[in-house]
């Protein structure tokens, strides 16, 4: 009887690929040992950002309406809401006789950037918050937006973009068929930013850089890079704050922007620890950049891994002339 190639194996092969992994993972336990830190060059706006010009988060409460038979339904919090509405156009209507099929009762959330303006538009995400089966084909009425701080910020208001859907029965026994999550939507440019941005990010003509990634050695360097240009500017306050002065002739000839703009482009030597990943799953190892190999060796049952150094000359083939 022939066999077959990757048909069977001798159990002494096959015992070997079952503990030889682990013997690897160990292996590069002992023998990658890390050296000195991972320096690198980066600009301080990849590595860095200014505190006080981080984006804000809005939320608020509407209706959506249009809806083909599949909104709320007899939610009360919906009736309620609708009764609200069309009180504000001076039409009362009994909350028992408003039917919200056609309604749904929604949460509205955007993400306004800084230096915004009164006028610009903003992405909006919907998301049903009552018993509504689809939001496809409705269309969000005015809803406020508001900040942490309760001032509204932007209306948002416009026809759903919805990505998914529902098709069928959904009573016991009925078939329905799902996709993706039809009761949450998108108003590319929905909302209307109401105000403009009068946040101060510079207090007392000091401007704070927070790392992304706190570290001492990184944040010194930072420092050291700007000082380096602008002397005595910039100072280290801990792991992964830097403030940096902001000169008052710079100010007085309205050249701030142009100084913040050289600040991020400004390089500084970023400190990033040696790493080494094992996985004793796979028997894989990855090693980051300045990782060292030192010689050492390993023995499990008859295999033994063996790390040696061995120092040589180069030298040319031909003498130099």
């Amino acid at each position: 009887m022939t066999r077959r190639p990757g048909q069977g194996g001798s159990p002494a092969r096959l015992h070997g690929r079952r503990w030889f992994r682990p013997v690897l993972v160990w292996a590069g336990i002992l023998l990658a040992l890390p050296a000195v830190a991972q320096m690198r060059e980066s600009r301080i706006k990849d590595i860095a950002r200014i505190v006080g010009l981080d984006e804000m988060e809005l939320i608020g409460y509407g209706l959506v309406v249009g809806l083909n038979d599949s909104g709320d339904g007899d939610l009360t919090m919906t009736r309620q809401t609708v009764a609200n509405l069309l009180d504000r156009f001076q039409i009362t209507v009994p909350e028992s006789e408003i039917e919200s099929q056609n309604v749904a009762a929604v949460m509205v959330t955007a993400r306004i950037p800084p230096f915004h303006h009164e006028g610009d538009r903003l992405d909006v995400n919907v998301m049903s918050i009552g018993d509504a089966d689809s939001l496809a084909g409705g269309t969000l009425l005015m809803t406020p937006l508001l900040a942490p701080d309760g001032e509204v910020y932007a209306l948002a208001q416009g026809a759903l973009a919805v990505g998914g859907f529902s098709i069928g029965n959904d009573q016991p026994g009925g078939q329905q068929i799902s996709q993706n999550t039809p009761t949450a939507g998108r108003i590319p440019g929905g909302a209307t930013v109401r105000t403009d941005d009068n946040r101060i990010w510079a207090q007392n003509g000091v401007l704070t850089l927070s790392l992304h990634h706190p570290d001492f050695t990184t944040a010194a360097r930072i420092a050291e890079s700007l000082n380096a240009r602008w002397p005595g500017v910039a100072g280290a306050r801990d792991a992964a704050t830097v403030q940096v002065r902001i000169d008052e002739d710079i100010i007085k000839r309205g050249r701030v922007a142009n100084f913040v703009a050289d600040i991020e482009m400004a390089r500084a030597v970023t400190d990033m620890r040696a790493k080494v990943l094992l996985s004793e799953r796979t028997g894989t190892i990855v090693m980051g950049g300045d990782i060292h190999i030192h010689p050492a060796v390993v023995a499990h049952g008859n295999l033994t891994v063996s790390i040696k150094s061995s120092l040589g000359v180069s030298q040319p083939i031909a003498p130099f002339t």
